[in-house]
């Protein structure tokens, strides 16, 4: 029998063909930190492999995996989802359906030990085999016979991508599952669930945070990361997250000093005591966090002017710490630059100067113990 390394290393994922939204990703992210949250619990090994074949893969090691677990994420709103939609075909790119996107995972990796899931913010309506139509969070197709007119449905939209015979017991691998995660206040979710998580270890709740970005942006990078390679394996190691990865970014977001991004309402408060207007500071946060990602995802324009912005700093350091503000002291920086020829533009260096100006006063502050951030406005408490 073909091992599942062996179908990871000669089956090519197929393109994905459908445009997705910073809202599904987001949906997709988040549910995935709730799903590393179980699984840490668990005691046992596991890898998540992300937008790899399917939106998440569970596996319990990439080296000699035993069991793959797909998970398709997608959300809905308003209403739940019904049979009728989970069969209909859309677009032209085979397998058209939710269903046979799920059968062509069962498909590809038949005689192995593999499940498909259906993760949704919505609830299921069913009928059953007693021909009621009733609404469902979970949805086991081999624990709960569905109706016969469901599951010719389901069967029918996976008839026409692929030709019969089909895999035996398909259906009984399929699942559904209506997660905990709303659409709306995603991070404050999670968030509470890992305040949860961590209750009785000796994690502050100021750093939950945190680690709340670290694995985030971890999870964000993996599902952006879009090189091809010829080796499959490598390729899905490049996507993936496994426990002791994990383990060590929760130790090391758990101990780090506060950051642009868990403390940007600071930063804000900065900028509107400067009487800077609105749009411009909801522009510097957008274009500051987009910074930052970019930067902890090791991108090399990134990484290259994070280098060259210390340097700055580190020739300005005693004007940077009596500067009246911290824009103040962006605007100082910006002026000790100028010669530097950055190719960046004027808006962007600024917001990535306010990251790396408050970064390097806090890490001054743990370090000494002393408030070494810029100087409140003349007239503010």
């Amino acid at each position: 029998m073909t091992s599942l390394k062996d179908r990871f290393a000669t089956v090519r994922p197929r393109e994905d063909a459908g445009t997705r939204t910073s809202n599904r990703y987001d949906y997709q992210v988040n549910w995935s930190i709730l799903l590393l949250l179980k699984m840490l619990q668990s005691n046992s090994q596991f890898v998540l492999v992300m937008d790899y074949y399917d939106d998440v893969i569970l596996v319990d090691t990439l080296n000699d995996p035993k069991f793959a677990r797909f998970h398709q994420v997608k959300t809905k709103t308003p209403g739940n989802w019904t049979i009728t939609q989970l069969s209909r075909a859309c677009g032209h790119a085979e397998p058209r359906s939710i269903i046979s996107r799920m059968y062509d995972n069962l498909n590809l990796f038949r005689g192995c030990d593999v499940r498909c899931y259906f993760i949704s913010n919505a609830s299921f309506r069913v009928k059953d085999v007693g021909g009621k139509t009733l609404t469902f969070e979970h949805f086991d197709f081999g624990h709960s016979p569905a109706h016969s007119d469901e599951q010719n449905s389901l069967t029918q939209a996976v008839l026409n991508d692929f030709a019969p015979p089909l895999a035996a017991d398909w259906l009984e691998k399929v699942k559904l599952e209506t997660s905990t995660l709303g659409i709306n206040s995603q991070a404050a979710t999670v968030q509470g669930e890992m305040l949860k998580f961590f209750s009785g270890q000796e994690v502050l709740a100021s750093h939950i945070t945190s680690i709340y970005e670290a694995l985030y942006l971890t999870l964000r990078a993996k599902v952006g990361f879009e090189q091809r390679f010829n080796d499959f394996l490598a390729q899905m190691e490049e996507k993936c997250l496994d426990r002791a990865e994990v383990e060590k970014m929760l130790a090391r977001a758990a101990t780090r000093p506060q950051t642009a991004m868990t403390e940007w309402s600071s930063i804000e408060l900065d900028l509107q005591q400067t009487g800077m207007s609105l749009m411009d500071r909801l522009k510097h946060k957008r274009l500051g966090l987009d910074y930052l990602a970019r930067r902890q995802q090791g991108s090399a324009d990134a990484v290259k002017l994070h280098k060259r912005l210390r340097q700055v700093i580190e020739t300005q350091k005693s004007h940077v710490a009596a500067s009246q503000t911290l824009w103040d002291a962006v605007r100082l920086c910006q002026i000790a630059s100028s010669s530097l020829k950055l190719r960046t533009r004027e808006d962007e260096l600024a917001a990535a100067y306010l990251v790396e100006i408050f970064e390097v006063l806090h890490d001054q502050a743990n370090s000494t113990g002393t408030k070494t951030a810029p100087k409140k406005s003349r007239g503010t408490k």
